[in-house]
């Protein structure tokens, strides 16, 4: 009877603890998915109506905060699946035999060339043996397993293609002599136009017959410092906010390596030390073929890794490997099981699990939730930071377009008001001029007779080919003044990407037409020359002014106000026509650069609304949560 009772109260407690759990995960993941329906309804204007995802420079940043809503997305919807035991470390520390023993089977690609482009998911069989590709944008798509590897491997083709064009054109910049300033730019083009990413994030595969993927899923991630000439290609931190659990692999045979410290640091300063990491100290065999002492090694890596790590766990992945697979003959002799068992032992691989055990799967719920929890918070920092970043950026490059607007335009106008201001010292100077010399043939314009007045004048006292010369010669300069100004303007006005990779060339030339000086005729005057009508009637034209040189000098300031005045029209019209292009240009760049001026406005305003949508502090489950919502 009290069996019986303790057995019923195993069982219910069993049923609390389980409702617990799938209670706590479900608050967790409605908590991190409210908060991205919030975010998202908010965001999802920068493209659908704004249109700023198409532009050269927010287009990539608004898709990473797209891709980044995903995975938190993904983070939430993970908490309905078991454990994620992630194995990092750099290329070559042996991960996938560390993998393989961990699964008890053949399962990780033991290669020296590990992915740069995607995680692999070992899960327990559930029925199907099909694969499943996880992709950036939050589809899944199933495969085949030959499938699978198909589109795998062509991915991976497309990313060694992409690496050599880049190799080529990296190589083809040295060689050209770019600046250094130039060459950096260069390299900035290469990793962000020409380096193929794939859409492929996870690759999930079903394993048989594995104990421990009966409760955890074990995760492969590429080898670190995957990099082209100083171009990261593969970092951590773009796979650790998925991890519930880390077994990072160190190389035992060579612990001091500074690269593995430096990846480390790099990820950890991104994401802090956290408590559900763990450090293997792999080929433990090698250690001991070398002459070294296991407790040799764990100081070493204590004086090494002492500020990272707070334990180390020295293993062979080979030999427990190996180990497993010759058990697995059935039958073997008393001397192969015994070698077997032998070499088992000396991997320390059972020190490793029931460390696991000890530690990270323990606490497994606790770990999951804090972990994705966390995660989700690291994640949305890096959203913050763009949104800032893009807030940022776009109210310094709209302060500079709308100066260049206002400067364009002051600047223009003292530049066109100068020279309307030559042009008039211009014809003051020419007036005088004309004056002057009429002054000293006054009497004699009287006395010329009206057949050669006019030739007279423009050959003795107007000279209208000098007067076009120099008409010429200021055309010339200004020409030359504005055509300069221009191409300044131009050249300042243009938004892009690459200034010292491509700096702006402006090929503007000013000119504009204009006619001949007229002929003045009309510049003669009767009452001229001998007769006796004449005579009178000069007499009495005189009585009025006694300057023929007066009619002379208004005549050609008349005619000449009007030739400038006509010069200055054609003048404001040609430069409206660069200006309205300087414009055009400067909106049109600033446009494929940065998206539309017309909404810059709108858009900071809904950035700010995003600036201010924090991840709140999450609200403990309670009892009463647990009682009423099971």
């Amino acid at each position: 009877m009290y069996s019986n009772s303790a057995t019923k109260l195993e069982t219910l407690f069993s049923h609390v603890e389980d409702a617990y759990r799938e209670r706590a995960r479900q608050h967790t993941k409605q908590y991190i998915l409210a908060f991205v329906e919030n975010f998202e309804y908010l965001f999802q204007y920068t493209n659908l109506k704004y249109k700023y995802g198409d532009s050269k420079i927010f287009g990539p940043e608004i898709k990473s905060i797209q891709e980044n809503l995903v995975k938190i997305k993904s983070l939430a919807e993970e908490l309905d699946n078991k454990f994620m035991l992630f194995v990092m470390g750099s290329g070559k520390n042996g991960k996938s035999t560390l993998i393989n023993a961990l699964a008890g089977k053949q399962v990780a690609k033991e290669s020296i060339s590990p992915e740069t482009w995607k995680i692999d998911v070992f899960t327990n069989y559930e029925k199907s043996e099909s694969i499943k590709l996880k992709f950036k944008d939050g589809s899944e798509k199933i495969y085949s397993k030959e499938e699978a590897l198909e589109y795998l491997q062509n991915e991976d083709l497309k990313v060694r293609e992409s690496k050599k064009i880049i190799r080529a054109k990296r190589d083809e910049a040295r060689d050209s002599g770019l600046s250094i300033e130039a060459l950096e730019e260069k390299l900035q083009e290469l990793q962000k136009y020409y380096l193929y990413r794939s859409d492929v994030i996870e690759m999930v595969t079903p394993i048989k017959n594995s104990k421990l993927l009966e409760s955890y899923n074990l995760v492969d991630t590429p080898g670190l410092n995957q990099e082209i000439d100083g171009m990261v290609i593969s970092n951590a931190k773009e796979y650790y906010s998925k991890a519930d659990g880390i077994i990072w692999v160190l190389p035992g045979d060579r612990i001091a390596g500074a690269g593995d410290k430096k990846e480390i640091e790099r990820v950890l300063k991104e994401y802090g030390n956290p408590q559900n990491i763990i450090a293997v100290i792999n080929r433990l065999d090698n250690i001991i073929a070398n002459g070294q002492t296991v407790d040799g090694v764990i100081a070493d890596a204590k004086r090494f890794y002492g500020d990272i790590f707070n334990e180390f766990i020295p293993i062979s992945a080979r030999q427990a490997r190996h180990a497993q697979e010759v058990l697995k003959n059935k039958p073997l002799s008393d001397e192969a099981y015994k070698n077997a068992i032998s070499e088992y032992e000396a991997s320390r691989f059972d020190y490793l699990l029931n460390h696991l055990n000890r530690t990270l799967f323990s606490d497994a719920l606790a770990l999951q939730i804090n972990s994705k929890i966390k995660n989700t918070g690291l994640v949305y920092s890096e959203i913050e930071s763009k949104v800032h970043d893009i807030y940022e950026t776009l109210s310094d490059v709209n302060d500079k377009r709308l100066t260049l607007q206002k400067e364009l335009e002051k600047d223009t106008l003292n530049k066109f008001d100068g020279w309307v201001e030559t042009f008039a010292r211009f014809l003051e100077k020419e007036v005088s001029r004309v004056r002057s010399t009429a002054e000293l043939y006054n009497e004699k314009l009287w006395e010329l007779p009206p057949a050669i007045f006019n030739s007279f004048v423009k050959d003795e006292i107007i000279k209208p080919s000098e007067v076009m010369l120099k008409i010429q010669d200021l055309v010339n300069e200004f020409s030359l003044d504005f055509s300069e100004f221009l191409n300044y303007k131009n050249s300042i006005s243009l938004f892009v990407e690459f200034k010292h990779l491509y700096p702006v060339e402006s090929n503007i030339c000013f000119d504009i037409e204009y006619n001949e000086l007229g002929d003045f005729s009309n510049i003669a005057s009767n009452y001229t020359g001998g007769g006796i009508l004449n005579t009178v009637m000069r007499g009495l034209s005189r009585l009025v002014t006694d300057e023929k040189s007066k009619r002379v000098t208004n005549e050609f300031k008349t005619q000449m106000k009007n030739y400038i005045d006509e010069l200055v029209v054609k003048l404001a019209e040609k430069l409206d026509e660069y200006i309205v292009s300087i414009e055009c240009n400067r909106e049109n760049s600033f446009s494929e650069m940065y998206g539309s001026s017309v909404y810059v406005e709108e858009f900071k305003a809904i950035l700010i609304e995003l600036m201010n949508c924090k991840l709140g502090e999450m609200r403990d489950l309670s009892v009463r949560d647990l009682i009423y919502n099971s």
